[in-house]
């Protein structure tokens, strides 16, 4: 009976120190928060393992620039940690987050990162659901929607930066890969058959990748499970998933932007979320 109390009374002192460490627009200390997602060289360092976090009071929703495709998120908290990422001789700077329980709301930072470890890996949609039919999303209507993202958001993005990171990788249905790289321009696209990820990793290993930007379809099956798909790539790699470059599939709904807001806020959990706009140069 002491121990409860004694409990009870830690709780309460714990709860009144953080409403005053609110109140006085404090940093709040997040210790011992384990998420190995954030590779260095081969060495992991923790999200925020032991950080400070200040909470941003006033903000804007994310992925709020397309709605029409990704509903924006609202988590209601949102914290500016400390960069995860941060190159010598940066060239990009990619703003991007994560939800944390253990925090109780989303943690976002700036990251940078040299263009020459840097990679985009667009992931086509393999497959639908268990539905076999003649289109990638299902139905001729949801597909008319998945051609209208990728000529609206997906194409612009990737013809701005293939030439602004080391390599452009596609991944294909039946173990294809393209790889465009800068040696390869104009066209000439190199095309591998890797059905093997851990062949796949080497490669990219071999190019001195270190950091992805993930995009493609669909955000809750191939762009998760695939050979190239964030399942994979995060245990060996810095995985940026950007999510207003993705859709996800949308079987019950005539929008994808609530099922693709979904797959994203559930990727969270254990990835870092960016989106387009948030995708800078550094001059």
């Amino acid at each position: 009976m002491k121990e409860v109390k004694l409990d009870l009374i830690n709780l309460i002192l714990v709860a009144v120190l953080l409403i005053i460490n609110l109140q006085n627009n404090m940093p709040i200390r997040v210790q011992n928060y384990y998420n190995p997602l954030i590779k260095q060289g081969n060495n992991i360092t923790l999200f925020q393992k032991e950080n400070n976090i200040q909470e941003i009071r006033q903000f804007s929703p994310i992925l709020n620039d397309y709605p029409e495709f990704v509903s924006p998120v609202n988590p209601g908290r949102r914290f500016l940690g400390n960069p995860l990422v941060s190159d010598n001789n940066a060239t990009l700077a990619v703003k991007a987050w994560y939800f944390s329980y253990h925090a109780g709301g989303v943690v976002e930072a700036t990251n940078l990162l040299n263009k020459d470890k840097t990679a985009i890996i667009m992931v086509y949609p393999h497959s639908t659901n268990n539905w076999d039919s003649g289109f990638f999303f299902g139905t001729q209507e949801k597909n008319d929607i998945y051609i209208e993202h990728a000529k609206t958001v997906l194409k612009p993005f990737l013809d701005h930066f293939n030439s602004k990171v080391r390599l452009v990788g596609y991944s294909l249905p039946d173990g294809l890969m393209m790889i465009e790289t800068a040696e390869t321009a104009n066209n000439k696209i190199n095309l591998y058959n890797i059905r093997d990820y851990h062949k796949f990793k080497r490669y990219l290993q071999l190019e001195g990748i270190e950091h992805v930007l993930l995009c493609g379809y669909a955000t809750d099956i191939c762009l998760k499970e695939t050979m190239a798909g964030y399942a994979n790539l995060r245990k060996d790699f810095n995985v940026f998933i950007v999510g207003d470059a993705t859709l996800a599939t949308f079987p019950a709904s005539e929008s994808p932007a609530g099922p693709t807001g979904m797959a994203l806020a559930n990727a969270s959990l254990e990835n870092l979320i960016t989106q387009v706009s948030w995708i800078q140069e550094i001059e």
